[in-house]
């Protein structure tokens, strides 16, 4: 849906959806699309600094992002923390 309309989708359209995409359509304000992506850009906060879009998954894809993160980028393994921090920083889906 948030590919094909900025304007967020009314309570009866959504009637008949999943309860993962009534879930997104809460966080509607905070999804954008990039390249045909959608990713989820959660607000910065002054102490922050700059916030990393996370690439908004289907589930079907979870599994392997994170068998990726954690294998980390020279093929090293992180142990489970960074591992965890790696995706939480890279990746959304609804749970």
């Amino acid at each position: 849906m948030r590919l094909e309309t900025s304007n967020a989708p009314c309570s009866d359209l959504l009637q008949t959806e999943s309860e993962q995409t009534k879930k997104l359509v809460l966080k509607w304000n905070e999804l954008l699309v990039k390249d045909g992506l959608v990713y989820r850009q959660k607000a910065r906060l002054k102490k922050v600094g700059h916030v990393q879009p996370q690439l908004l998954l289907p589930r079907s894809e979870v599994k392997r992002a994170i068998e990726l993160c954690h294998a980390g980028s020279v093929g090293g393994h992180f142990g489970i923390e960074k591992t965890l921090k790696q995706v939480e920083r890279r990746f959304y889906w609804v749970v």
